[in-house]
């Protein structure tokens, strides 16, 4: 805290990165990723795999997409593979059911059932809400700290929010990520003795200055 009585304020960007890769770490998240990831690296270590592939998709008239391997310091990288996965699925599915390229028993240890690829499409959806964030944060030619709370204020309460359909892996996302964000952004937190930097920026920006997302106002 500064000597006139308001904090100082954290890269809300790499605070929201912190958030998500520790929500990762959780099993039912982790275990998904790591076979996703499993499936990238079958093929991404082996030419004739990345070859096969490449001609599957070149007889269907499609792009030549490769895959893409997460990385666990970049959170973005998991979005990223999951999405190019769901893309060229059919096409994967194809080259590993050639005996040519898999034995039965790589299959089978690699293969992924429909309810694995449908988390894998609820993962990627959730992830690419909290990216459009963080793409947003990360503006480099415009200043971005009175968009911190709106943009947080709307994850929890509207991307995040539980709705009756939701299945155990989508609450469980949902529920947890709400959590480390209104604890590490003080969500509903704030008293007027410790007002943060951030709401100050938004008083002063005429979008925001109503502060109606506010918890005390």
């Amino acid at each position: 805290m500064s000597s006139d009585g308001i904090n100082s304020n954290t890269c809300a960007a790499h605070t929201l990165e912190l958030c998500i890769k520790k929500l990762l770490d959780i099993q039912i998240f982790s275990t998904l990723i790591k076979r996703a990831s499993n499936i990238v690296s079958a093929f991404k270590h082996s030419y004739k795999r990345s070859y096969a592939l490449e001609n599957v998709l070149e007889q269907l008239g499609k792009p030549k997409l490769t895959v893409i391997q997460s990385c666990p310091v970049r959170w973005n990288l998991t979005m990223f593979m999951l999405e190019r996965l769901l893309e060229i699925r059919q096409r994967i599915v194809t080259v590993m059911a050639d005996r040519m390229h898999f034995t039965r028993q790589e299959a089978q240890k690699l293969e992924f059932i429909e309810e694995d690829w449908d988390n894998c499409n609820i993962l990627f959806n959730l992830l690419k809400s909290i990216h459009s964030a963080t793409t947003v944060l990360c503006a480099d030619k415009k200043v971005t700290i009175s968009l911190i709370r709106p943009i947080i204020h709307s994850l929890i309460f509207k991307h995040l929010k539980i709705n009756e359909n939701d299945n155990a892996l989508v609450t469980n996302f949902k529920t947890s990520v709400s959590q480390e964000l209104s604890v590490h952004f003080a969500i509903e937190e704030n008293s007027p003795e410790e007002i943060n930097i951030a709401q100050i920026s938004c008083l002063l920006n005429p979008r925001y200055k109503y502060l109606n997302f506010e918890y005390l106002f």
